[in-house]
């Protein structure tokens, strides 16, 4: 099922994202092989790439759009945070969308500690039976701090709010 619209969605894991908008060109791409292989899996139909947002496998202008959903937030360092960014841009078409959400998590969790940036949190990752598996690193951004990265890297906030729940902060550049 390809569509006219080129998405991007940058941190795809199993390609969740494809339920919601299935009318369009979609690649994804994660660091997670077992994730990508689940994936493919489970969208045939579908094109999916392993890489890193900080170095993204495909030409300048390549997308429509971007979609960046729970991904950004695990990126540790603002110089790093700032190169995605630079990167996402780098590969969306002048006209293109770049569609950003990240956690809005309670300030209850563990600070990162010592050398991690203000906002860092290690958010426990539970299975099932309550069971904590482990720390996963996760940035809390600021709508100031997201409006400043995406100016930064040329784009134009068009919305930056909370999304339904206050669950999400919703980010929308262009």
């Amino acid at each position: 099922m390809v569509g006219e619209i080129k998405l991007l969605d940058i941190g795809c894991g199993n390609g969740r994202l494809i339920a919601a908008i299935p009318a369009v060109d979609y690649t994804g791409l994660d660091l997670s092989r077992q994730l990508l292989d689940h994936a493919k899996k489970l969208h045939p139909l579908y094109h999916f790439d392993y890489g890193s947002m900080l170095k993204l496998p495909y030409p300048d202008q390549s997308f429509d759009v971007v979609a960046a959903v729970a991904s950004l937030q695990h990126i540790p360092s603002d110089v790093y945070r700032q190169a995605a960014l630079q990167e996402m841009t780098r590969v969306l078409k002048p006209s293109g969308v770049l569609f950003m959400l990240n956690w809005n998590i309670p300030e209850s969790y563990p600070v990162a500690g010592a050398g991690y940036d203000p906002g860092d949190y290690l958010v426990p990752w539970k299975n099932g039976q309550g069971q904590v598996l482990a720390k996963r690193y996760y940035h809390k951004f600021t709508f100031t701090e997201l409006a400043e990265l995406c100016k930064h890297a040329g784009l134009r906030v068009i919305k930056n709010e909370l999304g339904e729940g206050n669950r999400n902060i919703v980010t929308v550049c262009q």
